[in-house]
């Protein structure tokens, strides 16, 4: 996963949001699935709001526990304890050597906050952004119950259900089920007008995969013609280019 940086605590919303996007946009460029950074970047805007708002204290402090659990997901690994312990003085941020060690951490400390404040609405967020670590950690059995439950308990109009549906599109990927990967992002399209092209972009990156290179490259056309402004068409492209040289 790509180096990430340290930030002091947080005490502005728009500083929150700021190191979300930063964040969004350190994962983004990693090379990894973005479905971990899209979490990352909606639940910022409802994270956000709730802390501004301040209707509740309750609300206020899940925000809280919700960013310190992703700002420890989102530190550098650190393998020298002189080092790790310096940086954790600077922002109370634990420091690990290992990723797998720095994503245990941050599962404790999302289920330590689930525990805490299971009355608030930032429930669902910590969820789907649990479900997101389970993802990139690639358990993909937990990844997927997590992300399953999360759809049966919230309705069409939940506006972090799109990242649940493709999560578990890419965790049945990731165990090499590909035709209940292809069934999760068909039902993505469903989710709204606004993920339909990525949608469709995921069941022609599987079709491909699955060796039907004239049914993916048949998929990817239709996608550039429906939808021309898509930020998928350089990647479209590059697949077309490479589907064509084979």
């Amino acid at each position: 996963m790509a180096k990430r940086y340290t930030r002091k605590e947080l005490k502005r919303p728009d500083e929150f949001l700021t190191f979300w996007q930063h964040v969004y946009e350190v994962l983004r460029g990693s090379g990894r699935p973005i479905v971990i950074g899209l979490v990352i970047a909606v639940v910022a805007i409802g994270s956000t709001m709730a802390w501004s708002s301040r209707h509740e204290r309750t609300e206020s402090d899940a925000s809280r526990a919700l960013s310190r659990a992703m700002k420890i997901y989102s530190a550098e690994l650190v393998p020298d304890d002189e080092a790790a312990r310096r940086a954790t003085e600077e922002d109370e941020i634990p420091r690990f050597k290992t990723a797998e060690e720095r994503r245990k951490a941050t599962l404790a400390a999302l289920d330590e906050t689930l525990a805490k404040f299971k009355d608030s609405g930032t429930t669902l967020d910590v969820e789907m952004v649990r479900a997101g670590v389970l993802l990139d950690g690639e358990k993909y059995d937990d990844a997927i119950k997590a992300y399953g439950d999360f759809l049966s308990r919230t309705d069409a109009d939940h506006r972090l259900r799109f990242l649940a549906r493709e999560g578990r599109g890419y965790a049945f990927e990731g165990k090499g089920q590909l035709d209940l990967a292809l069934d999760e992002f068909r039902k993505l399209e469903m989710e709204g007008e606004l993920y339909k092209a990525r949608a469709q972009y995921h069941q022609a990156r599987l079709l491909e995969k699955k060796g039907d290179a004239a049914g993916a490259e048949k998929m990817y056309k239709a996608i550039l013609e429906k939808f021309p402004t898509t930020d998928l068409r350089d990647e479209i492209g590059n697949r077309l280019a490479a589907l064509e040289n084979r």
